[in-house]
C-alpha cells in the first residue's frame, strides 16, 4: 500500500498509475453495430466453489491463499495483461493521452477486455473472505496479511487504468448516438458499482473512484456531483496516510492487526458512501428509447 497515495494524487498527469478491476454486466452495441454482453467465466466459477472450503486453523488459512492465488489470481492476471497487449503494440505503458479507438478501430476488443477484468469478481468476493477471517484471528501475523492482500489483487497494472481512461474519453468524443454513449455511461458506472460492491481491497475502491472521476471528467455523467466525489477521494486518501502512518513494521502484531481491522472498517463505511453516490448515478443517466 506504501504509495498507493502518491498514485492517487497523480493520477490525471502520470501515465503510469495503478488500478484494478470486477464483473459481470451487459453493454449497448458497439459502434459496428453489434451486441457486446459482459459474460461470467463458469470455470472460474466451479473453481472459486471449489476453494470455498471452511478453514479453521491458521495455517489452513493460509494454505487456502495460497491455493487462490496460484489456482485463481495468477491466470487471471496472466489473461488480462494478454489480452491488454494483444490489443496494443506498445508494452512499456499506454499513454492516456492516445486515443483508444484510434489503435483499436472499435469498441469490440475493448469491451473484450473490460469483459476479462470484470469476470474476476467471484474470486475478489472469496479473497474478501479469507482477508477476514486472517484479519480477525489473533494469530495472524498482519505483515503476511498485507502482502497476501497486494499479491491477490488482479488486473492492477498501470497499463488498465490508462486504457480505461482513454476508452472514456473516446466514448465522450465520438461520435455515436446519444443513447449508446448513454448506455456505455452506465456500463462505466456499473463497473464502478462492482469494484466497490467486491470490496476486498483499496485498490478497488480507488478504481471505482476514478473511472466516476473519469466520467465527471468529460462530462459523461452531471458534474454536480464533483465536490461530493472530491470529498470521498480525499477521506481515502487521509484514511490510507492514516493507516500508512499507524501501521509500523517493528511495531506489535497484534497492535498491527488492530490498525489493519480499523482501516477496513473505515473503509467499508467509506465504500458505502461511494455506493451511495452510484446509486444516484443510475437514475442520473438518460435512458435510451
Amino acid at each position: 500500500m506504501i504509495g498507493f497515495v502518491v498514485g492517487l494524487y497523480s493520477f490525471k498527469q502520470d501515465p503510469v498509475l495503478k488500478q484494478s478491476k470486477s464483473v459481470e454486466h451487459s453493454t449497448p452495441q458497439s459502434l459496428a453495430d453489434e451486441e457486446i454482453t459482459f459474460e461470467q467465466d463458469d470455470t472460474q466459477l466451479e473453481q472459486v466453489e471449489i476453494t470455498k472450503v471452511k478453514n479453521e486453523t491458521i495455517n489452513e488459512l493460509w494454505q487456502a491463499y495460497d491455493d487462490l492465488i496460484v489456482r485463481l489470481v495468477l491466470p487471471a492476471n496472466k489473461s488480462c495483461m494478454l489480452a491488454l497487449e494483444n490489443l496494443f503494440q506498445e508494452k512499456d505503458y499506454i499513454d492516456p493521452n492516445q486515443t483508444a479507438l484510434r489503435i483499436n478501430g472499435s469498441y469490440n476488443q475493448a469491451v473484450n477486455l473490460l469483459n476479462d477484468i470484470l469476470n474476476t469478481v467471484q474470486t475478489s468476493e472469496v479473497i474478501h473472505e479469507l482477508n477476514l477471517k486472517l484479519l480477525y484471528n489473533p494469530k495472524t501475523d498482519p505483515q503476511k496479511l498485507q502482502g497476501k492482500m497486494s499479491e491477490s489483487t488482479i488486473c492492477s497494472d498501470v497499463k488498465i487504468t490508462n486504457y480505461t481512461n482513454a476508452l472514456i474519453k473516446d466514448i465522450a468524443m465520438a461520435k455515436i448516438d446519444p443513447d449508446e454513449r448513454n448506455e456505455l455511461t452506465r456500463a462505466f458506472v456499473e463497473t464502478a458499482h462492482r469494484y466497490i460492491y467486491s470490496a476486498s481491497s483499496v485498490e478497488y475502491t480507488s478504481s471505482a473512484m476514478e473511472i466516476l472521476f473519469s466520467l465527471s471528467d468529460n462530462e459523461l455523467i452531471p458534474r454536480s456531483n464533483m465536490e461530493e466525489l472530491s470529498q470521498l477521494r480525499q477521506s481515502l486518501i487521509g484514511l490510507i496516510q492514516n493507516y500508512e502512518s499507524d501501521f509500523r513494521p517493528q511495531g506489535a502484531p497484534l497492535s498491527n492487526l488492530e490498525v489493519m481491522q480499523d482501516f477496513y472498517q473505515e473503509l467499508n463505511q467509506l465504500n458505502t458512501s461511494i455506493l451511495d453516490v452510484i446509486e444516484r448515478l443510475k437514475y442520473e443517466i438518460p435512458k435510451g428509447r
